[in-house]
C-alpha cells in the first residue's frame, strides 16, 4: 500500500488495487461494473487519472465484451488530456495488469476492491482526525458538537463505505444534537442551494429568457424577478439555441440589467443535438463539471429545456418515467451541491380554472417533487403574468404580477396589476367530452395503450385523451385493475348508469 499525501500527513493509497480493479473493469465489464457500482465511487479512487478512466468506462454500452481501447482514448479525450493520465501507453498496460483470461475476474475484482476500500477507509480516518485536531484548537470549540460531527463521519466511514453513499438511520436526538445547518438561500424566499426549482408557465412565454436572466441573476448577485439572488457561479445547459444566438440574448440580458463586461462565473454547456436520456447526458455533465475550476461555488444548474432529457423511450405523462427524470436532476444536486432549476410548460388548453400546482403538462410528479414551484399564469394585460409560489421548505409566499420589460428584456414585479387577474381562454368549446372517452371505452377492458389507439381512431388526439381521462379519473368514472394486466374498465357505478342511460333510450324508441 503505498502513501499519498494531503499537505501535512500521509494518506495511504493503494495503487495497484486502484490499477487492478480497473483492468478487470476493462476486460470484463458485465460482470465487474455491477459489483463495483454497488461498492465503490469515483471517490474511492485516490489518483485523479484513475478516477476519468473509471467513470469512463461505466459509459461502456456492451458490457459482453471487452472495452474497445480506441473507444475509451476518444472519450477520455473529451474530459481530459491523455498526457494528464499516462498516454496511450498507460491506459495499454492496464488491459494487462490483470490476467482475466487465467484467473477470470470472479473473486480477482474482490480482492482489488478489498485493497482500495481499506486504503479509501485509512485516507477518510486520516481526514477525519486532522479536521478534528483543527475544531479542538479553536479557542470557541464546542465539545458537544465536535463529538457529534466525529461519532457521525466516523459512522459513515464505518458503515458507509459502499460506493453509493447510503446514509445511516439516525435518532432524532441524534439528528437535533447534530445540528447540521440549512443551506444558504440563493434566491431569496424561494430557493436554497442545494435543491430543486420548477418553473411552469405556457407555451411561448419566454421560459428561456427567464431562466438565463435567473442564471445571469445568479452569477451576479441581481434581482431576478424582484427577489434578490445570491452570487455564486451557475451551469447553463442548453439544449435550446445555437451559440450565437445565445450570446446574443446573454448580452441582451446583461445590457438591460446595467451591466458592463461578462461575469466570468456564468458557465453554458451547449447540447443542441445532443439530446438523450437524463442518465446518459447528466452523468456526462457531472464528469465535466469536475474538470472545471470554478472560481467562485457552483450553486445553480439550470437545465433548458426539461423534455430534452426524457429520451425516446420516455413518455411525459407516465409517473414512473418522470420520477426517473426528476431523480436524475437529484442526483445532479446532490453530487454537485447545486441547486438544480428546470422549466416545463402547461397543458394545452383552458389552464385558468386549474389549481396552480395542476397546470404543469403531464405527469404530477412534474408539479409535486419540486422543492421550489414558480408557476406562472397569464393575466388579463397582454405579457403579464401572474406568480404563484409553491414552496416546501419556506414559508408561503403572496401572489406576485409581473410584467414583461422591453427594454430591459426581462420580467419585473408590476404593482399596478392584479395578480388574481387572470386571463380565461374563450372560444369554441372542446371538440371532445369525457363521454366521447367512455364510449370508445364501453364495456371492453383495455390497456392504456389499447384505448389511446381506439380514441386516436375515433379522431381524439393524444393531448385529448390524457386530459379527458385524468378528469374521468379524478371523477371516479374509470378505474384501473392491478389483477388485470392494470387494464381501464367502467366503475360499477359508472356501468350502472351508462346501462341506465340505455335501457331509458331503448324504452323511449
Amino acid at each position: 500500500m503505498q502513501e499519498g499525501t494531503n499537505g501535512t500527513e500521509p494518506l495511504k493509497v493503494s495503487v495497484d488495487g486502484e490499477k487492478g480493479v480497473l483492468s478487470c473493469l476493462l476486460q470484463q465489464p458485465g460482470y465487474t461494473a455491477p459489483i463495483c457500482k454497488q461498492r465503490i465511487s469515483y471517490r474511492f479512487f485516490h489518483v485523479p487519472a484513475h478516477q476519468d478512466i473509471y467513470e469512463t468506462i461505466l459509459q461502456w454500452d456492451h458490457p459482453e465484451r471487452e472495452v474497445d481501447p480506441v473507444w475509451l482514448k476518444n472519450e477520455l479525450g473529451k474530459v481530459t488530456s491523455l498526457d494528464e493520465i499516462g498516454g496511450e501507453g498507460f491506459l495499454k498496460s492496464l488491459y494487462s495488469f490483470v490476467d482475466c483470461s487465467l484467473y477470470g475476474a470472479d473473486g480477482v475484482v474482490e480482492n482489488y476492491l478489498g485493497y482500495m476500500e481499506d486504503a479509501h477507509r485509512l485516507r477518510e480516518l486520516t481526514l477525519l482526525c486532522l479536521d478534528t485536531r483543527k475544531l479542538i484548537a479553536d479557542p470557541k470549540a464546542d465539545a458537544k458538537s465536535i463529538i457529534a460531527e466525529f461519532e457521525n463521519r466516523f459512522a459513515r466511514i464505518s458503515n458507509g463505505a459502499n460506493g453509493n453513499g447510503f446514509p445511516e438511520i439516525k435518532s432524532l436526538a441524534k439528528i437535533v444534537a447534530e445540528n447540521v445547518p440549512k443551506p444558504a438561500q440563493i434566491i431569496a424566499g424561494i430557493l436554497f442551494q442545494g435543491l430543486k426549482m420548477m418553473l411552469g408557465a405556457p407555451s411561448k412565454a419566454g421560459k428561456t429568457w427567464i431562466l438565463m436572466h435567473l442564471g445571469l441573476a445568479l452569477a451576479s448577485g441581481r434581482k431576478w424577478m424582484g427577489h434578490q439572488c445570491a452570487k455564486g457561479s451557475v451551469l447553463y445547459i442548453n439544449f435550446e439555441l445555437s451559440e450565437p444566438f445565445f450570446r446574443e440574448r446573454a448580452e441582451k440580458i446583461l445590457t438591460g440589467m446595467g451591466i458592463e463586461g461578462i461575469p466570468d462565473n456564468f458557465y453554458e454547456i451547449n447540447l443542441r443535438g445532443y439530446a438523450g436520456s437524463a442518465e446518459k447526458v447528466l452523468r456526462e455533465v457531472q464528469r465535466r463539471i469536475k474538470c472545471i475550476k470554478f472560481n467562485l461555488p457552483l450553486v445553480a444548474i439550470i437545465i433548458d429545456p426539461t423534455y430534452k432529457l426524457m429520451g425516446d423511450a420516455s413518455d411525459e405523462n407516465a409517473a414512473g418515467d418522470i420520477a426517473t427524470l426528476l431523480n436524475e436532476f437529484e442526483k445532479l444536486s446532490v453530487e454537485t451541491g447545486a441547486a438544480v432549476i428546470s422549466a416545463s410548460h402547461f397543458a394545452k388548453g383552458d389552464s385558468s380554472m386549474k389549481e396552480a400546482i395542476d397546470k404543469i403538462a403531464g405527469s404530477g410528479v412534474f408539479g409535486r417533487d419540486p422543492d421550489s414551484i414558480v408557476i406562472m399564469s397569464p393575466l388579463k394585460t397582454d405579457g403579464a403574468y401572474q406568480l404563484h409560489f409553491v414552496l416546501r421548505c419556506l414559508p408561503p409566499k403572496e401572489l406576485v404580477a409581473v410584467n414583461w420589460n422591453k427594454e430591459k428584456w426581462c420580467f419585473e414585479p408590476d404593482d399596478s396589476l392584479d395578480p388574481n387577474d387572470l386571463k380565461s381562454k374563450t372560444g369554441r368549446p372542446p371538440k371532445y367530452s369525457t363521454q366521447d372517452l367512455l364510449d370508445v371505452l364501453g364495456n371492453d377492458s383495455l390497456s392504456d395503450r389499447e384505448w389511446k389507439d381506439k380514441c386516436d381512431e375515433a379522431g381524439i388526439k393524444r393531448d385529448g385523451y390524457y386530459a379527458l381521462k385524468k378528469i374521468l379519473i379524478s371523477e371516479k368514472r374509470v378505474y384501473q385493475s392491478k389483477a388485470d394486466h392494470e387494464k381501464w374498465s367502467l366503475t360499477p357505478s359508472e356501468y350502472k348508469k351508462q346501462n341506465n342511460k340505455l335501457n331509458r333510450s331503448e324504452s323511449e324508441n
